[in-house]
């Protein structure tokens, strides 16, 4: 078939349906030009969608539960992830607090522990260690000449280790001196330092022995003073030790000669604690 053919046929259906009486669109396609053309449409589906849009746009008030709102499930997503994230925190601070305390209370059992076991060593050391003591002091006279002329007097000073354990490197000083009356009782300055400055020597003291020196002496213008009270004699004296825990040990004892006869080997002599100058100290070396 021919191109002329189609066209042929095409333009002639078209004015069949123009000039069929019965025809709707003929029928509209008559009113007066200009007038609106309505063409009706499904109302109920339109409203429906309307419906649905404004559901999905309305706004999201707080504590409200639009479930079909889009925007409140996107702010009740974000308010649950912040709370979870706000809990992670608080539980993280949480841990890292309780964390602190069990490592300070780790800590502090650990010093309370090491304290302990110093102190138990410290008391076991002190049960055990050497503790030398002045015991006694002795004034050695000649055995004659006293009434006739004043006279020198040897000086014998005991220690005695009153531990149970043996004093080591042992090291004995003492030091006879003359005390001004109105300088009695009082601090004597030359024995400051006399304590530190002292040396350990090689003696032993075994446990409940005594060790002595008799390397002091009064001479006989010293004796005679003393002996008419123009001043007052004062005898000082120091040991030096090492216990069996290596720590080393300086005692100081200083006592006052009280005045009296010195007939019968000096019997008679008393001597009492003088107020300063009695101490120990303890080092390392």
């Amino acid at each position: 078939m021919s191109k002329r053919a189609w066209f042929a046929g095409i333009a002639l259906g078209l004015s069949f349906l123009v000039s069929h009486p019965q025809s709707g669109w003929a029928q509209e396609s008559n009113q007066a030009p200009g007038e609106e053309i309505n063409i009706p449409l499904p109302a109920f589906g339109l409203i429906e969608q309307a419906d649905e849009s404004d559901k999905l746009t309305q706004p999201c008030e707080p504590e409200s539960d639009e479930r079909e709102s889009d925007l409140c499930a996107q702010w009740k997503a974000a308010d649950a992830a912040k709370k979870s994230a706000d809990w992670s925190v608080y539980l993280g601070l949480g841990g890292t607090f309780i964390g602190i305390l069990t490592l300070g209370a780790a800590f502090a059992a650990a010093y309370f522990a090491r304290s302990a076991v110093l102190e138990t060593r410290r008391i076991g050391e002190s049960q055990v260690r050497a503790y030398m003591a002045e015991e006694k002091i002795d004034f050695a006279y000649p055995k004659t000449g006293y009434d006739e002329h004043p006279f020198e007097i040897d000086i014998v000073v005991h220690w005695k280790n009153y531990g149970q354990s043996p004093a080591l490197e042992c090291a004995i000083k003492t030091i006879p001196l003359i005390v001004a009356k109105e300088n009695i009782d009082k601090p004597i300055s030359n024995l400051i330092g006399a304590l530190k400055n002292m040396e350990l020597g090689s003696g032993t003291c075994a446990m409940n022995r005594s060790v002595h020196s008799r390397n002091a002496q009064y001479e006989r213008h010293e004796v005679t003073g003393w002996q008419n009270g123009d001043f007052e004699f004062v005898v000082y004296s120091v040991i030096a030790f090492r216990d069996v825990f290596g720590r080393a040990h300086r005692v100081e004892a200083c006592s006052h000669v009280e005045r009296g006869s010195p007939k019968d080997g000096g019997t008679e002599i008393h001597f009492r604690v003088y107020p300063y100058h009695n101490r120990e100290i303890t080092s390392e070396q």
